[in-house]
């Protein structure tokens, strides 16, 4: 019943406004009428849902501070019940996925509260949201919106025990923020409405909100937190701002910070799509830290939709489904054979060294983080420098079986023949005088990027040995667009 009314208020609060209104970069404050109908009666129809639902009393440490002092709120973010008592509570504009405002009975109510929102599958929408977060917080600031944008920066759920790296949206404007600190106090057996990639589905939270009957709820209202120093810089300013105030919200939980972040969550879904949920794979090993590995790595060498086609790509080497790859089902993968050494196929030998280039933690195994790091290099396409010198170096490290970072010329051959396939001892040999520049009769790493960087076509000639290299053998390969 509370749903419903709610759904009614809301529908009669946005009757009359185009879809247009409420597409970021054109969306203006609700008229007089339309902003009490929201204020009032939907906060309190909003209100009867969470008492429905055993939130007899939430309780509340602190205060929400007056918008002029905190044109955003932001929260951790664990299920599907803060938004709603953020929303109730402040009265405010929050951040959701646009699918959320074509939900039935819920469209409606989303809409009315002027959501910016994120369409996922829109390349640009995030540069769109961004903006439009620099313009709502300005206008709050300044009394044109009724309310604060509120949104849960994390940019997904999680189960509370630490908290992951803040997206910068939300500290684009570099205005003051307040954080609250939501949790859901529960005795040993009891029940808490987290949504995390591993938690019941959303029915069943509902069922078992309805099961009790009555749940806990606590907020507590930090102390609003301005941005100083290079926190207001145009970048890295919205970064080391959002930095700050995880830290603050992970002080306030008891909770430590965390690098995984939302793209880690995306890895998790996919993982247990491909098989076991229960697996090691789908249970930690595709959470990886992808932000700090992608900046690692290089932004231009990894994105997402690659992540997760190697992803499916691990998976299917995994033959036994532990969450790693041996290197018998490696070797197996880059269909190794004796007496070849270019053209995609390694000898036994140099699939060993390359597995052990992978094998960042020397244990015999790779994890799907090694497997990402050495994949991304391999397939790298990007002609950024920062690319060309981690594809050139990986090449030399491959063909160094000796591992002291200098080759002799009978050991720099294979690494020659890779430059000049087809040609004479002596044109061999006159090209690995050419490299050694200090001419100690060695090939230093150093020496080999830098000659074959001389000539763009070589650089090319011997990427595209690197990529074949890292065309990993699979059946069945699962590409997602």
């Amino acid at each position: 019943g509370g749903r419903s009314a709610s759904s009614l208020l809301s529908s009669v609060a946005v009757s009359g406004l185009r879809s247009e209104n409420f597409a970021c970069g054109s969306t203006v404050p609700l008229s007089g009428w339309r902003r009490i109908l929201v204020r009032w009666p939907l906060c309190f129809l909003g209100r009867s849902i969470l008492f429905f639902f055993g939130y007899h009393w939430i309780e509340e440490r602190g205060r929400p501070a007056e918008l002029s002092d905190a044109p955003i709120v932001i929260a951790n973010h664990l299920g599907p019940v803060e938004p709603l008592i953020l929303a109730v509570r402040t009265g405010g504009m929050p951040v959701s996925k646009a699918e959320n405002a074509s939900l039935p009975l819920f469209g409606a109510v989303t809409r009315a509260f002027l959501p910016i929102l994120v369409d996922r599958n829109n390349p640009s929408s995030r540069h769109l949201v961004r903006e439009e977060i620099v313009i709502r917080a300005k206008g709050a600031a300044s009394g044109a919106f009724a309310g604060p944008i509120f949104l849960f920066p994390e940019g997904t759920c999680t189960n509370g025990n630490s908290v992951i790296t803040f997206k910068s949206g939300a500290f684009e404007p570099r205005l003051p923020i307040q954080p609250a600190v939501v949790e859901f106090p529960h005795s040993p057996g009891g029940f808490a409405p987290i949504y995390t990639a591993v938690s019941p589905g959303l029915p069943e939270i509902v069922f078992r909100m309805l099961c009790q009957p009555w749940n806990r709820c606590r907020i507590t209202w930090l102390p609003v937190v301005k941005p100083a120093g290079d926190e207001l810089t145009d970048w890295p300013g919205p970064k080391l701002y959002a930095s700050r105030v995880q830290g603050v919200v992970a002080d306030a939980l008891g909770s430590p910070t965390t690098h995984f972040a939302f793209e880690d969550v995306r890895l998790m879904k996919e993982a247990r799509k491909l098989g076991d949920k229960g697996s090691t794979l789908a249970r930690n090993e595709a959470a990886i830290e992808f932000r700090r590995v992608r900046e690692a790595v290089g932004p231009e060498l990894l994105d997402l939709n690659g992540a997760m086609r190697t992803l499916h790509d691990f998976h299917t080497l995994d033959s036994n489904h532990d969450g790693f790859v041996t290197f018998e089902e490696f070797q197996t993968a880059f269909e190794a054979k004796e007496g070849s050494h270019i053209s995609g196929r390694l000898s036994p030998d140099m699939c060993r060294q390359m597995f052990n280039l992978l094998d960042d933690d020397c244990s015999g195994r790779l994890n799907f983080r090694e497997f990402l790091v050495g994949i991304s290099v391999l397939q790298a396409s990007s002609d950024s420098d920062k690319a060309v010198e981690g594809a050139l170096k990986f090449c030399f490290k491959l063909y160094d079986t000796s591992k002291t970072g200098r080759m002799d010329f009978d050991d720099a051959q294979c690494i020659l023949r890779v430059i000049h396939p087809d040609a004479s001892l002596d044109v061999l040999l006159e090209t690995f005088r050419d490299m050694d520049r200090n001419e100690d009769s060695m090939l230093a790493e150093d020496e080999f990027v830098a000659w074959v960087k001389r000539s763009s076509e070589t650089v090319q000639k011997v990427r595209q040995e690197i990529s074949l290299l890292g065309d990993v053998k699979t059946k069945g390969k699962i590409h997602i667009d």
